[in-house]
């Protein structure tokens, strides 16, 4: 899909950590855009082949996570979405048509336990995308003496941020 170029998108996660339970809660919440033109580009760069008018583009979004999601909500309204497990992780997809010029909001919850004897590693993989997906990440705990730890991440690839049991 050559409109692909155009899409434009940035996520924050947020997780809040809980070493008496061996538990995590988390949202991401993730903001697509199309920012396809309205002329300029030959029809088969800004044309689909699902049927969906010019300028339209239809992405299959995918959130691979350690928790297992309990809701997502795309602008506001719970989404349908697929649910399944894969290498380990929870899958959680869903279709997105978003027309020329249009934006949308997707956020998913997630929860359940998570080993945090060795800390908390959080591995975050960019999407396969034109431009790198940035993504902001805010690591918190129940405890409140402990502080917030925060992460950003806006190149293509694998990164990874482990916080100690100390600083839990």
């Amino acid at each position: 899909n050559k409109i692909d170029f155009y899409m434009d998108a940035v996520a924050e996660y947020r997780v809040v950590t809980d070493t008496q339970s061996n538990s995590a809660s988390a949202t991401l919440d993730l903001e697509l855009r199309n920012l396809a033109p309205a002329t300029g580009e030959p029809k088969y760069v800004i044309d689909n082949l699902v049927g969906l008018p010019q300028g339209y583009s239809r992405t299959y979004v995918s959130l691979y996570t350690r928790l297992p999601v309990s809701e997502t909500k795309i602008d506001g309204v719970v989404a349908i979405t697929e649910q399944g497990r894969e290498s380990g992780y929870f899958v959680t997809s869903m279709y997105i048509d978003l027309k020329r010029g249009q934006s949308t909001s997707v956020s998913s919850t997630m929860s359940g336990p998570i080993d945090l004897t060795d800390g908390y590693t959080l591995t975050v993989r960019s999407p396969p995308t034109v431009t790198p997906v940035p993504i902001d990440v805010v690591v918190s705990a129940t405890d409140p003496r402990t502080e917030a730890h925060t992460w950003s991440v806006d190149t293509a690839g694998k990164s990874e941020l482990h916080i100690p049991p100390d600083g839990l």
